[in-house]
């Protein structure tokens, strides 16, 4: 679950699908709970940054590998520990890119719309 969890449900279109995007924001809200407090608070990329840090995906990315959930994940857990002010707006732009990219990729749906 570590690459996208239940599937990238944010290419998905429609009423149907952005239900499933709820579903996939409450995976990411449990693996982010689940992750060890003690742990978490002492890795040290945590420890470095502030509670007004503006993490960048690559900083995510990090402390994901070490805890197993998805950067996204990782963000909530920062934000539910005042550990951050946001994200980085090149984390949002790079995501916004990586939508796009899918939408447009041929073969059609992932296999998780399909």
């Amino acid at each position: 679950m570590s690459s996208g969890g239940l599937c990238d449900l944010h290419q998905a279109h429609g009423p149907a699908e952005r239900r499933e995007d709820g579903m996939e924001r409450y995976c990411n809200e449990v693996a982010a709970a689940l992750m060890p407090l003690g742990a978490f608070l002492a890795d040290h990329t945590v420890r470095a940054m502030d509670g007004g840090h503006r993490w960048r995906l690559d900083e995510l990315r990090e402390v994901s590998r070490r805890f197993g959930p998805s950067p996204e994940a990782v963000l909530l857990r920062l934000v539910a520990l005042e550990r951050t002010s946001g994200i980085d707006e090149a984390y949002a732009l790079a995501a916004a890119r990586e939508r796009k990219r899918r939408r447009s990729a041929h073969g059609g749906p992932s296999f998780c719309v399909a």
